[in-house]
């Protein structure tokens, strides 16, 4: 999950305090992994998300960043 927003107005201040989580379900129950002990961390302005797998058969989630890069992060079978 990503979802910090900085286009607050100026008096109120940026709402930047999500990093991302990651949150692993077996199908009935979710485990929430914060992003210090995850590595997915997505510390700009993010809004989307995707998961997908590339031609290797990796599977990758992209995170988009307001006026910066796309943070690429590669899941592993535990994570999946």
């Amino acid at each position: 999950a990503v979802g910090n927003d900085f286009s607050a107005e100026s008096n109120y201040g940026k709402f930047d305090a999500l990093t991302g989580l990651l949150i692993k379900t077996n199908g009935t129950d979710f485990d929430i992994i914060q992003s210090r002990n995850s590595g997915f961390n997505v510390s700009g302005q993010s809004n989307h998300i995707i998961k997908l797998t590339d031609r290797e058969g990796r599977k990758l989630i992209l995170a988009t960043q307001n006026d910066d890069e796309i943070k690429v992060f590669e899941t592993h079978p535990s994570t999946n």
